[in-house]
Parts: structure tokens; C-alpha cells; sequence
């Protein structure tokens, strides 16, 4: 997942919404792995906030933050994309091979469950 832009959205008493579009396949998956996260540095307002930025179905990120913060506001967003796809991979990359493990195993029950077809059918 990339951003591919940002615009405000609203403004008011000193605060600005920021909406960063993404893309590359968003997926159900990627928002609810979606974390917040990196360094903070800004105004006091802005790095003590509990405000963090969310990830929406419609690919996009929004967050409300203090107008002076906005350079530090779109770091900290570009890190929480690099840190969601990094953990995102990996947890697809487990999933896959977990995927491919219980694949193995339901093939080796049913050749032998087949194997014992036939051992039971070579009783007639």
C-alpha cells in the first residue's frame, strides 16, 4: 500500500482534517492491521494528542490534527503505511504457509483414506 496523495478536508479552531489517499489493493485485511505508529514531534498538542489517524474502506487515511503539525502529521502517517505493510506481508506470508501446511495434511488424509478404499475393496 502506497499513498498516492493528501488533501485537507476541513478546518477549524486551529485544527485541520488530513485525508491521505492510498492505494495498491486495499484490502479488509491491510485497514484492520492498520496501527498507528512512529515518532511524534511537534507541538505539545499534537505529540501528547490521543488522536490517532484512521484507516477507512475507502482508501483512505484520516486524521484531525493541529494546523502547525501537518509536516509531522504526514511522517508520521507515511511510517504507520510503511509499519502496517511490513507486519501485514509477514502476517500474510504466515498465513500462507499455514495455508499450504493444512493443505498437505487434508491431501495425505484423503490418499489415505483412498489407500484404505482400496485395501477394502480388494476384499470382494
Amino acid at each position: 500500500m502506497t499513498i498516492a496523495g493528501r488533501r485537507a478536508v476541513a478546518t477549524g479552531q486551529g485544527r485541520v482534517t488530513i485525508e491521505w489517499q492510498l492505494e495498491g489493493g486495499l484490502s479488509q485485511e491491510w485497514i484492520r492491521a492498520f496501527r498507528p505508529m512512529g515518532s511524534r514531534q511537534g507541538t505539545g498538542a499534537f505529540v501528547l494528542s490521543g488522536s490517532e489517524p484512521s484507516a477507512n474502506m475507502d482508501g483512505t487515511i484520516t486524521w484531525t490534527v493541529p494546523e502547525a503539525d501537518i509536516a509531522s502529521a504526514d511522517s508520521y502517517v507515511k511510517q504507520s503505511v510503511e509499519s502496517t505493510n511490513a507486519s501485514y506481508l509477514a502476517q500474510s506470508e504466515t498465513n500462507r504457509a499455514i495455508r499450504e501446511r493444512q493443505r498437505v495434511q487434508e491431501k495425505a488424509r484423503a490418499d489415505h483414506l483412498a489407500e484404505l478404499q482400496r485395501k477394502l475393496d480388494e476384499l470382494l
